[in-house]
């Protein structure tokens, strides 16, 4: 006699839960900020044409190490600001200076200021002495150790465009200590 064996099985559909695939991406702030002392090449009213040469810019989180100024002595310092967005973007620009010795507007004979459209082909601007225009127009003093230097209203940056600001800085000859100068692009 022959045995038959019968398995049975049925069909259930279960939940279930699929393994789980992960990707990071970082966004980025649409604006790069540099600093730079400049080249030979740049002297007087020009710049480099075309594209800028990052090389000789300082971005991001680096540190520029500026050369020693003495009392009486003056510095010429660039910061440039580029809108790698494809769309228009507005913001405060703010300079910061601190020295833990204290800062204040008499450690300076002045502070000319220029801000050029480089790459926007908007052209070259105007120079201004943010000391001459005195306390609460150019800069202000928020504390002992810092000054804070900003645009007066609302800066726009076409898409593209990048704007190079020429710093020329003369200290008093009493100035002395360590001066740090930050600058970063604020949202509006």
């Amino acid at each position: 006699m022959a045995c038959m064996l019968t398995i049975g099985a049925s069909a259930v559909l279960v939940n279930y839960l699929s393994n789980t695939v992960t990707a990071d991406f970082e966004v980025i702030s649409p604006m790069r900020v540099g600093v730079s002392l400049g080249d030979t090449d740049w002297g007087g009213d020009s710049y480099p044409e075309g594209d800028h040469d990052l090389e000789e810019w300082t971005i991001g989180t680096a540190t520029l190490v500026l050369p020693t100024v003495h009392g009486g002595g003056t510095m010429t310092i660039y910061l440039m600001s580029e809108n790698l967005a494809g769309a228009e973007i507005k913001g405060f620009e703010e300079a910061t200076i601190t020295n833990a010795a204290g800062v204040t507007g008499a450690d300076f004979v002045s502070v000319v200021v220029r801000v050029d459209s480089i790459y926007g082909e908007l052209g070259y601007g105007t120079p201004s002495d943010l000391i001459a225009l005195g306390l609460g127009i150019g800069y202000s003093e928020p504390d002992i150790y810092t000054m804070l230097f900003g645009t007066a209203g609302v800066s726009t940056w076409g898409a593209g465009e990048t704007d190079v600001t020429e710093i020329v800085v003369t200290f008093e000859e009493a100035a002395s200590g360590t001066y740090t100068l930050s600058y970063r692009i604020v949202p509006d």
